[in-house]
């Protein structure tokens, strides 16, 4: 039997080079292998297929043919632009400069009738600096003799502050002395309390503890009687667990022996 045999990547290359995307021509190329799969009953089907394929590669060629011609055309129109753009862009150029040119000398006269203004505004700054300076000295002055007048009336108060401060200090420490011997009897009514409750707290704590050993002691007696009896029912679990996985494991192994021989 004649087998048809079809080139999917010299195929795709000149779809490429006419300009059909890549994803598209293996995607044609893809059909066409599907369809002489499809369709490999007789040899007339083979026949039929490459002459499809012929007519396609003349149609193909033909479309190389005139977009090789269409780019050429292209090629000829943009460089006949790119010249015309070339000298659009050299008679720009040239009015540029010449504005710049202008805006330079504009600039530099606008820069000197500038620099004046401001030799001017600055002399006039000077002259108001000198005559704020002045008046801050003279402010300086009457401000230091209000702060000196300020500060003798704050001494003065402060000197009377302190002497209050000092008597109210001393009828303190007269409370203070007092209340420390109030506390001080208080505080020793209290240990004396604490020191009793605390030995009532000893005696019910010891008694509560022996009750808890004999509880603890008969909750442990328990817990070790049941532990050894889930120990024991564990390891009968276990034990028919593992064997049927053991008997499972030896039938798997025996078919797999069947099987392979």
């Amino acid at each position: 039997m004649t087998t048809l045999t079809f080139d999917t990547l010299t195929y795709v290359k000149r779809l490429k080079s006419v300009g059909v995307p890549e994803p598209q021509a293996e995607a044609q190329a893809e059909i066409i292998i599907e369809l002489i799969t499809e369709q490999m009953a007789t040899k007339q089907d083979f026949y039929d297929l490459k002459r499809d394929i012929k007519e396609m590669d003349l149609k193909i060629t033909a479309v190389e043919t005139s977009l090789k011609r269409d780019m050429k055309e292209m090629e000829t129109s943009l460089k006949r632009e790119i010249k015309e753009l070339d000298l659009k862009i050299t008679g720009i150029e040239a009015s540029l400069k010449h504005d710049i040119k202008e805006l330079e000398t504009s600039l530099k006269r606008d820069t000197k009738e500038l620099d004046l203004k401001i030799t001017g505004i600055e002399a006039s700054l000077k002259h108001d600096i000198k005559e704020l300076e002045t008046s801050l000295k003279r402010d300086t002055k009457e401000l230091d003799l209000k702060i000196t007048g300020i500060e003798v009336s704050l001494k003065r108060d402060i000197k009377e502050l302190e002497t209050a401060l000092t008597r109210d200090v001393k009828v303190l420490d007269l409370k203070i002395t007092s209340v420390e011997a109030s506390l001080t009897r208080d505080i020793k009514e209290l240990e004396t309390a604490l020191t009793r409750d605390i030995k009532e707290l000893e005696t019910a704590l010891t008694r509560d503890m022996k009750v808890l050993d004999l509880k603890i002691t008969s909750v442990e007696a328990s817990l070790k009687h049941d532990t050894k009896e889930m120990e024991l029912r564990l390891k009968h679990d276990l034990t028919l667990r593992l064997g049927g996985m053991l008997v499972a494991g030896i039938g798997i192994v025996a078919t797999l022996i069947r099987l392979f021989h």
